[in-house]
């Protein structure tokens, strides 16, 4: 192969690298815009996040295991009086 023709490929070769560079840094850029219109767009339809969720649904958990062992407490306190 002559001297042009390896120069040829080695220059293919350096366009397709900074290619898929700007490609990953174009995709980069367009996650970052989408999660900020999301998480925009969420906030306004005031939709709570998944970790508050969880919390608020395992406080209501507990609450109503104590709910309920306070509840026997008190059948067992309303036997004892009559």
């Amino acid at each position: 192969m002559t001297q042009s023709g390896i120069r040829f490929f080695d220059e293919l070769a350096k366009y397709m690298t900074n290619t898929t560079d700007y490609a990953v840094a174009m995709q980069r850029e367009f996650d970052t815009l989408v999660r900020a219109q999301t998480e925009k767009l969420m906030s306004s339809w005031s939709v709570v996040r998944r970790e508050e969720f969880e919390l608020v649904r395992d406080t209501i958990s507990k609450i109503r295991e104590e709910n309920e062992a306070l509840r026997d407490q008190l059948k067992k306190l309303e036997a004892r009086v009559k």
